[in-house]
């Protein structure tokens, strides 16, 4: 059996586990997922986002079409607002706009994270944003400004440094 991560949000979907309100009980396989399925925490990452993060995909296997649960499941709940495991730094405390790379670098990872302030998305430095067209290492700052939150849509301006405690 094995584990399947949305590169969004961290939901991991598990074999073993299944997700019952979902309609996917314990045992189902990801290839019964439909492929239409997208992710039940962020609603942003399809199936096809999804990565394998542990066991092994079954050899030569392709995504069946699947029948419908026998019960339909309740509908999916709207998030009004994610949860953020840190705190964002206070807009007094940032050191430099998001357009523009931060001035202290020492003693710490050369990357940083930035977080939207409307839904808490996280732009990390070191992940980029392949999704959209954006490079694994590409700085806040060369991150084009028409850019826009994966999350929830808002602009690059709405960003401001995190910082993990």
């Amino acid at each position: 059996m094995a584990t399947y991560e949305c590169p969004g949000c961290s939901y991991s979907y598990d074999e073993v586990k299944g997700h019952d309100y979902e309609g996917f009980p314990p045992g189902t396989p990801w290839s019964a997922v439909p492929d239409d399925w997208s992710c039940p925490e962020c609603a942003v990452r399809d199936k096809e986002h999804f990565e394998l993060v542990s066991g092994e995909a079954p050899a030569n296997v392709q995504a069946a079409p699947t029948q419908a649960p026998t019960q339909a499941p309740a509908p999916k709940p709207k998030p009004t607002k994610p949860v953020v495991a840190q705190k964002p730094v206070a807009k007094a405390q940032v050191a430099a706009p998001a357009s523009q790379p931060a001035k202290k670098q020492a003693n710490r990872d050369p990357y940083l994270k930035w977080i939207c302030l409307t839904c808490g998305h996280i732009y990390d430095e070191k992940l980029g944003d392949p999704f959209e067209g954006v490079a694994a290492g590409t700085r806040f700052s060369d991150v084009p400004e028409t850019w826009v939150c994966t999350d929830c849509g808002t602009s690059k301006e709405d960003y401001i440094l995190f910082e993990e405690e």
